[in-house]
Order: C-alpha cells, then structure tokens, then sequence
C-alpha cells in the first residue's frame, strides 16, 4: 500500500512489513544522506539544498536485509517511475565480497 507524507512517499514489498521501517539501518542511512538539507551545520549536504527534494521509497528487502525476488526489483522501478521519480538510487549491495 502506497503511503503519502508529503515530501515522503512510500511502499513495501515485503508481506507485513511497513515501507517506512528499516530493520536493517541502510536505507534509512541512505536516503538520509541523500535527502541531507545544505546550510544546516552539520556537515552533510546531499542534493536537497532547501529541503523541497521528494523521496519515493520502495522496500524491496527485508528487516534482517534479505532479497526478495528479482521482479519485486522491477516493481520498485516501475513504482518509482509511476511516481515521476527524475532519479532512482538503488543500494544493492550484499554481504559478501567480491572475488
């Protein structure tokens, strides 16, 4: 179910699961870094110079950080794109190394 906060939009993919509650702490470190508001003292700046940026959040992962499905990964796309995102960041990143 789509939620609405204004700047903030949201949904989750993941069965009882609320978009808006990170269990696992990465996507609230990145869109915080991303949505960081310029001038405020505090050292960070991301491209929200004035706060007006919107964010439209998909979660696709589980609390404990696990992956879904691959097509729950193109629904996000698909959601970002329904919502007129300009930009979509996707932290895909996992807990093993690179060979």
């Amino acid at each position: 179910k789509e939620k609405d906060e204004g700047q903030i939009t949201g949904k989750s993919q993941i069965k009882g699961e609320k978009w808006d509650e990170d269990g696992h702490g990465h996507g609230t470190h990145v869109a915080g870094t991303i949505a960081a508001i310029g001038n405020n003292e505090r050292g960070v700046v991301g491209v929200s110079r004035n706060g007006e940026l919107k964010l439209h959040i998909v979660k696709i992962f589980d609390n404990d950080g696990k992956w879904t499905w691959k097509s729950d990964l193109i629904s996000a796309v698909e959601s970002c794109v329904e919502a007129k995102a300009t930009v979509i960041n996707m932290s895909l990143g996992g807990g093993k190394y690179s060979k």
